[in-house]
């Protein structure tokens, strides 16, 4: 990643605050891309075992950068910890392809407790590994089930993101938390 920019890691150049982009600087047809002298930006995926089997190089060849691997997931009923089912597969056929690397855990954290033994999940899954972007908190609803984290509070949500990402950096990764508009304003108390 270039030094003295701001990276955009997304597939949305509608991430880009509006009013600090030069539209002619936008390129490409389907998959977008943007560079000023402030602002660059990467095409990525995230994929879980739900994709099945992946051509990680033809999708470099098509001009996917980076790839978020679901790395695991707490289970949204018993509350169990798993693996995803492809991880491993996933990572390696990805560095195989030299694509850039992060990886996300679905939580359905309802204390903080529950967050941090995810963050330490993530690790010890991740023991021999490297990987160039970040470790990723990603807390969504269940749609079409009742979620064991349902009836959590925006305080309980970001102590439990909170806590994730303040173990993950302690324990030497960069954190992020995925989050859309309308997530980030109704669970989460943003003033906290």
């Amino acid at each position: 990643l270039r030094p003295n920019y701001n990276v955009i890691i997304s597939s949305r150049l509608a991430d880009i605050p509006s009013n600090n982009i030069d539209p002619s600087k936008i390129k490409g047809d389907l998959l977008k891309t943007y560079e000023d002298e402030n602002y660059y930006s990467l095409n990525g995926i995230d994929v879980s075992e739900h994709q099945g089997e992946i051509d990680f190089s033809t999708l470099k060849d098509q001009g996917i950068e980076f790839v978020y691997l679901r790395l695991g997931y707490r289970s949204y009923g018993d509350g169990s910890l798993h693996l995803d089912a492809c991880f491993e597969e996933n990572y390696q056929k990805a560095k195989e392809a030299g694509l850039m690397i992060g990886v996300y855990f679905f939580s359905q954290a309802i204390n903080e407790k529950e967050a941090i033994d995810e963050a330490y999940f993530v690790k010890d899954n991740l023991k021999g590994k490297s990987i160039d972007l970040h470790v990723v908190y990603d807390l969504e609803d269940i749609s079409y089930d009742t979620s064991r984290m349902s009836d959590t509070s925006k305080e309980v949500r970001v102590n439990n993101a909170m806590s994730f990402a303040a173990k993950i950096k302690d324990l030497g990764y960069k954190p992020m938390i995925y989050t859309n508009l309308h997530w980030t304003y109704e669970y989460y108390d943003l003033s906290y």
